[in-house]
């Protein structure tokens, strides 16, 4: 029995051992085999990184390129502003040439309607809207002009303003067919005198159409208490440079030295005042491409002249999309030069700009043309439209 057991006592040895070396052998395997796959798994790795760091590479290669480009284009942009910002004054005195700066009062008008001098005790009044072709919208763009005007013909009547003041985009589409229906429509319905501050669609078929109809764009002209100045804020890419700034001099510094003037207004069509670099300068419904040089013309001469008396620029190219910053009423660092914007998309939020002119100041009021009901012009500030975006 002794023996047996010793037998068997070995035999599970040999077994023990047997299977201890072979659980060795598969585990070498194991390990070689997985020992082999990660080095293949680590080499596919890092060949992977190296491919993405040659795409990296390639794509700030690429990028640097695309810089470079865009460099150039800012520059060739530059250029070609630099440039037509030197053309400026010749553009401006070559399409103004024949331009008289001074226009008597009855030479004003655009329709049959005269503007008169007279020494009532009644205030003048003067009603104000620019972009009066209405709405850019292909459905309604060719009623000329916006519909909530015509509708309004009765509260103008029952106004009797002394003279209305189109702050530019008189007709989508300019033609003879489209001045023809203004007159039609609109000139020859009211019984008040009617001038134009030209816009860019006014001009768009170029000057000699809109000259034929409507003469010169840009003029003054005394209408007591007031200086009235017209600009052309398309002649030369909203730059007021050349005849058309000495103009403005002209007008500014008689208004300063007329006992009989008290006040200054200035109306034209873009907003060459609002900064360009603010949010609000993307919600009129054009821009000034290579930019405007109010600031020159504010330092030079508004400022300046508006320590003397009150200066008010009021400008019309907005509206259009639904009441986009109109009405819009800023003062300049409370000095006494305002800026102002009206102006009509057929729509709800259309209004006029009704100003009265009294002896020491003028008074402004808006006239809805729909069911908005509007706060007091002053209340349209700045703060007003970045808080209502």
């Amino acid at each position: 029995m002794g023996l047996i057991r010793k037998i068997k006592r070995k035999h599970f040895l040999y077994l023990l051992l047997t299977g201890l070396f072979m659980w060795g052998l598969l585990s070498a395997g194991y390990i070689y085999r997985f020992r082999k796959m990660h080095i293949a798994s680590s080499s596919s790795y890092k060949e992977d990184i190296e491919s993405l760091q040659r795409n990296v590479e390639e794509l700030e290669e690429d990028i640097a390129g695309l810089e470079e480009q865009e460099d150039n284009l800012l520059g060739d942009l530059e250029a070609l502003k630099n440039n037509i910002v030197s053309q400026s004054e010749y553009i401006t005195n070559g399409a103004s040439q024949n331009y008289h700066f001074s226009l008597a009062p009855e030479e004003i008008s655009l329709n049959q309607t005269q503007l008169s001098v007279s020494d009532s005790d009644e205030p003048h009044r003067m009603i104000a809207a620019g972009h009066i072709y209405g709405s850019p919208d292909s459905e309604k763009r060719n009623s000329i002009p916006s519909q909530t005007l015509i509708d309004a013909l009765p509260i103008l009547q029952e106004s009797n303003p002394d003279l209305f003041i189109s702050l530019g985009d008189m007709a989508y589409i300019p033609s003879h067919q489209a001045f023809q229906d203004l007159e039609r429509a609109f000139l020859s319905q009211i019984a008040f005198p009617f001038i134009n501050a030209p816009g860019n669609h006014d001009l768009s078929n170029g000057r000699e159409l809109y000259e034929n109809y409507f003469g010169q764009t840009f003029f003054y002209t005394k209408y007591s208490p007031s200086q009235i100045v017209v600009l052309d804020s398309e002649i030369a890419n909203c730059y007021i440079v050349g005849r058309q700034k000495e103009m403005l001099e002209e007008a500014v510094e008689l208004a300063i030295h007329d006992e009989d003037i008290k006040y200054i207004f200035v109306f034209l069509h873009k907003l060459i005042f609002l900064d360009q670099d603010t949010p609000l300068r993307n919600r009129t419904n054009g821009n000034c491409y290579f930019r405007a040089n109010y600031d020159e013309i504010r330092e030079e001469i508004l400022l300046p002249a508006a320590q003397e008396k009150p200066i008010y620029l009021i400008a019309g190219d907005v509206g259009a999309f639904g009441g986009n910053l109109s009405p819009f009423y800023a003062q300049d660092n409370n000095n006494q030069l305002y800026t102002i914007a009206i102006g009509l998309g057929d729509s709800e939020k259309d209004a006029l700009l009704q100003i009265d002119l009294y002896p020491d100041k003028p008074t402004f009021e808006l006239i809805p043309l729909g069911n908005r009901k509007f706060l007091p012009l002053e209340s349209y500030s700045p703060e007003y439209w970045i808080a209502n975006e």
